[in-house]
């Protein structure tokens, strides 16, 4: 098996690449940029993106959640990618585009808010604007009789 070297340079190009990325990462529209725990009446936890949106969620919703008292889920953290929530103290970490896109249903998360029947106006694919028709064949035409 080879031996992989990698020189300073090689080195010093990957650490600026990953703080270049880490950075693109936080400043990104949906990225966390705060969380608050609310403990009354509804025990919620409220997260904040960068783009202004706030997305609540119910404790009573997340099993490794529910049973923690109300000190131990105010001391939530961000990650340092900014897309989860962890609470070290009950040793759960938060994946958030996970959980929203398990809450509202949506088997793929990439395709969030993304649906080509959507689309405007000659944007739209082919197979869009042919749904509902039988493929290919030809019409039936009434006669009267």
């Amino acid at each position: 098996m080879a031996k992989w070297e990698m020189t300073d340079v090689d080195l010093t190009e990957q650490i600026t690449r990953a703080q270049r990325a880490g950075k693109d990462m936080m400043t990104r529209p949906t990225a966390i940029r705060s969380v608050e725990y609310m403990p009354t009446p509804l025990r919620r936890i409220g997260v904040t993106f960068n783009n202004g949106t706030t997305f609540f969620f119910p404790v009573s919703c997340l099993r490794e959640l529910r049973d923690a008292a109300d000190e131990q889920l105010a001391h939530v953290a961000i990650s340092p990618l900014r897309d989860a929530l962890e609470w070290e103290t009950l040793d759960v970490a938060l994946h958030i585009p996970g959980l929203i896109s398990n809450l509202l249903g949506i088997t793929d998360p990439a395709t969030m808010g993304h649906r080509e029947d959507q689309r405007p106006p000659g944007t739209k694919t082919p197979a869009v604007h042919n749904r509902g028709k039988k493929s290919n064949r030809p019409r039936k035409t009434l006669t009267g009789g």
